[in-house]
């Protein structure tokens, strides 16, 4: 994947923002009060089982909140509504705690379980460090590149690998449960229910595998290479494909139910809000599709492609495209209430605290307001940031292309 450098410029109050930003006053829609209602027990659950694991003797006696997959939670929400310690007040405060150093680029985005946090490199290996302090707790190599972005759930860290497999590891100790071989790299990040493990391959397939064993339950078959991640809600399984196509399978069947169409490829991963679904493709376009008949709801066109995956909080969906902006829509009609220029990005925002967390490859990492884009924190690390924030217990997690991890905290 190419990079493109902005310049940088600081705004008023010292934020460091991309070549020709101005600071957003942008006024958001009359629809900014409405929206689309997200069930939330999936990501709940998902949170306090996350909650209940024992990953590492780093966390020893820490009582912590999680973000413990790619998006957060099972439906890919990229919302923790659990994050109380960072507000918009106090968010201008933050300041870099520490780094860890890998070998090579990192675009995954990290989990953090236990007071552990665990990420992925494309030096080919599987790194976890203590939270709070960027110690090493462990690493662990696979045979390739690692771009999946790791999900753990009861002591057991799921991730794929650009060597064809979908590895289960002890979070604790990095000693390998299981590895599952498919025919193509793994680079979709996986998620868990029912007792399975989702991803889908380039190898044009989607895969659910038992959770516990390692064992196949079922295979799809889609038309080209996936590299997007399965959303779970509604008993179906979501993912998008490079043949245009976001796919509606049966979560414990594996029965194809339905195929939306786009203009392009889709390595995008779904959110699924509810009855709604939004995903971003390659044509430049975010789309929100019907979740039970796949039929289009709206779409909305930006000035370049999609790679980053949406989040909807609130009656809104944030996103960014590699036009350079961070957008927020009306969930409900689509229609634009605000664009910040942060710089282009295939990440993806996160939603922590009452605000909006982004990153690009301008090397911006910023806080926006939700109502307005209006920049509250930000700074320039002066290397292209491809990892997706994840936000908890007060720190922004994220990795970098110099092969750094990077924890902002108060």
């Amino acid at each position: 994947m190419g990079v493109r450098r902005r310049m940088l410029l600081r705004a008023p109050g010292g934020a460091v923002l991309a070549a020709g930003i101005a600071v957003p006053t942008a006024s958001p829609g009359t629809a900014a009060g409405r929206g689309v209602a997200r069930a939330v027990v999936a990501a709940t659950i998902l949170s306090l089982v996350a909650l209940s694991a024992s990953p590492g003797t780093a966390a020893a006696g820490r009582s912590v909140a999680a973000w413990a997959k790619f998006r957060f939670d099972q439906s890919n929400s990229g919302v923790n509504p659990f994050e109380t310690t960072l507000t918009p007040q106090n968010v201008a405060g933050l300041t870099l705690k520490w780094t860890a150093q890998t070998s090579s680029f990192i675009t995954a985005s990290p989990a953090v379980v236990g007071g552990v946090l665990y990420i992925g490199s494309w030096d080919h290996s599987v790194y976890a460090f203590d939270a709070l302090t960027g110690a090493p707790v462990w690493t662990v190599t696979t045979g390739d590149q690692v771009l999946s972005s790791p999900t753990v759930l009861n002591g057991v860290l799921y991730v794929g690998s650009y060597d064809n497999h979908l590895y289960a590891l002890d979070a604790a100790t990095g000693a390998q449960r299981w590895a599952a071989a498919v025919f193509g790299a793994v680079e979709s990040s996986p998620n868990l229910a029912n007792g399975l493990v989702y991803v889908a391959s380039v190898d044009k397939k989607i895969y659910a595998f038992n959770a516990t064993t390692g064992a196949r339950k079922w295979a799809v078959p889609t038309f080209s290479r996936s590299y997007s991640s399965v959303g779970l809600g509604n008993g179906i399984a979501y993912v998008g494909s490079r043949d245009r196509a976001l796919y509606a399978v049966g979560a414990v069947s594996g029965r194809p139910l339905w195929r939306a169409f786009t203009g392009d490829y889709i390595d995008s991963s779904p959110d699924v809000a509810g009855s709604v679904v939004y995903i971003g493709s390659f044509d430049g376009s975010l789309y929100a599709f019907n979740a039970l008949s796949g039929a289009k709801i709206w779409s909305f066109p930006t000035g370049d492609y999609i790679d980053s995956s949406p989040a909807v909080w609130n009656g809104t969906v944030y996103f960014a495209s590699h036009d350079g902006y961070e957008y927020a829509l009306d969930a409900s009609t689509g229609a634009l209430l605000w664009s910040t220029l942060i710089g282009e990005t295939p990440s993806s925002p996160a939603i922590a605290g009452g605000m909006v967390f982004v990153t690009s490859q301008a090397g911006v990492a910023a806080a926006l307001d939700p109502a307005t884009g209006t920049v509250l924190w930000a700074t320039n690390l002066g290397t292209p940031i491809r990892s997706s924030p994840s936000v908890v217990n007060g720190l922004v997690y994220f990795g970098a292309d110099n092969g750094k991890v990077y924890a902002f905290g108060l």
